[in-house]
């Protein structure tokens, strides 16, 4: 019988790094955040990853979350790193095909749109080979009600404006659409606007988000056909595009007016 990994993990921790402490009991939480936890981690060396798991001890669903991580290599010299997982992805990138016959596939292959309450998600974060040591800290949980937990309000804060350069780039590229004359004249400006973005150099909080740029540039080359009728117009087919894109535009838009609750260190 094929052991699962959150049974198996003091296996793993034998065979690849001792040091690491199991999966904690109770569960790890980050002050003042109260509505989730780190349930524990286990490090997967074979395939060069770390598997965490967070918990959702609240009361309602988490639409994000981010991390602040400590990892160490054999160089002993400790590296701060920063992650965030944004479920809004997700369910922006199902409302692309609502109401479409690829609306059940698609969401049947999509990852989760939330950790509802009582719920936990595994996220799986990539390292370097022969890491040594690991922690990790829950720095923001946001909340499908537009109220976040945060360790800081600059913690908060980068959650609020990478959702807001989401909204710019879907108002950035719209009036790019609208002023090409094909959608191959679209996405070739569009393409060229993030590498320029991408060669400058940006100081506080971003105006745009260069992975949206490139979605929506692929889209317009690759998958408009997704989105409109068999034999559609050209202008018919962007118009229900830009559409779509509305709609996950009024998401972003609504979830970045997040307001920060409890204490905040």
């Amino acid at each position: 019988m094929k052991t699962a990994p959150w049974l198996a993990f003091l296996v793993l921790f034998v065979h690849s790094l001792s040091a690491f402490a199991p999966m904690p009991v109770p569960l790890a939480r980050s002050a003042p955040i109260t509505g989730a936890a780190i349930q524990g981690w286990y490090y997967d060396s074979p395939n060069d990853a770390v598997h965490l798991r967070i918990v959702n001890i609240g009361d309602k669903p988490i639409t994000a979350f981010s991390l602040q991580m400590t990892v160490t290599y054999d160089n002993g010299i400790p590296v701060q790193i920063g992650w965030t997982r944004d479920f809004l992805n997700t369910s922006t990138f199902l409302e692309r095909f609502k109401g479409t016959a690829n609306e059940s596939v698609f969401r049947a292959k999509a990852g989760p749109e939330s950790i509802p309450v009582a719920g936990s998600y595994d996220e799986t974060i990539a390292v370097a080979p022969n890491l040594r040591d690991f922690s990790a800290t829950l720095t923001v949980v946001a909340y499908a009600d537009k109220n976040a937990e945060a360790v800081s309000k600059e913690a908060l804060e980068s959650l609020i404006d990478m959702r807001e350069s989401m909204v710019a780039s879907i108002d950035k590229t719209t009036e790019v659409i609208n002023a090409s004359q094909t959608h191959g004249e679209a996405a070739a400006n569009i393409q060229k606007m993030q590498k320029a973005w991408q060669a400058a150099v940006h100081e506080g909080k971003p105006d745009l988000h260069p992975g949206e740029l490139d979605s929506i540039a692929t889209d317009l080359d690759h998958n408009l056909p997704l989105w409109s009728p068999p034999n559609a117009s050209e202008s018919e087919t962007i118009k229900n595009f830009l559409s779509v894109k509305q709609r996950e535009r009024a998401i972003w838009a609504d979830q970045a007016k997040l307001k920060l609750v409890g204490d905040v260190r």
